[in-house]
């Protein structure tokens, strides 16, 4: 945004709430969400579809997002003991060096839809900028694993990764967060 203004005084940063009138907004911005808007119209309702219809259409490309498709080359799966379902997995990708921390991400998709491969790109580039491990987790999905399923599966890699983040990541510094559902999850876990 335009004349967005952060301060940080005492370890608070301070956001001016002019930065998020609507005047504030590139052109760019106000464009991309008119197109979103135009597009998302043309669509119907994620509910009112099955899941798995929308979940293979997204890893397609089908709406308007590009296509999720995992980077292998990148990023591996990690498999840990004592998720609530059988092992748990999360999805690991690593910075070119050692590493300065290890971020804990949970995807969003309204708590139906994604995986964790499909951020491979973003939590690749994002290890890359930062040197962190990015860890994101595989947890079940609804409405075929009612709630709490997906909280108890990001407690469970949580909980795993604070034993053995040190031994297995090199790093014992951990943060978590998440996208969307994903927040909602980070908060909760």
């Amino acid at each position: 945004m335009q004349g967005m203004s952060l301060r940080a005084s005492n370890g608070v940063v301070r956001v001016d709430p002019a930065a998020f009138r609507l005047g504030a907004a590139r052109a760019e911005t106000l464009a991309f969400n008119r197109e979103f808007e135009r597009q998302s119209s043309l669509l119907p309702p994620a509910h009112a579809l099955p899941p798995e219809v929308t979940r293979q259409a997204r890893r397609e490309g089908g709406g308007i997002f590009p296509p999720f498709r995992p980077e292998p080359a990148g990023s591996r799966w990690h498999e840990f003991p004592g998720a609530p379902n059988g092992p748990g997995r999360i999805r690991i990708s690593e910075p070119s060096g050692p590493p300065i921390g290890l971020y804990v991400h949970i995807h969003g998709g309204g708590w139906t839809l994604g995986s964790a491969d499909e951020f491979d790109r973003q939590n690749q580039a994002l290890a890359a900028r930062t040197g962190v491990v990015v860890a994101s987790v595989a947890y079940r999905l609804a409405p075929e694993n009612p709630w709490p399923a997906s909280s108890d599966d990001c407690a469970a890699a949580l909980l795993y990764l604070l034993e053995h983040a040190g031994e297995c990541f090199g790093t014992d510094r951990i943060a978590i967060g998440g996208d969307s559902a994903g927040a909602h999850l980070a908060a909760a876990t």
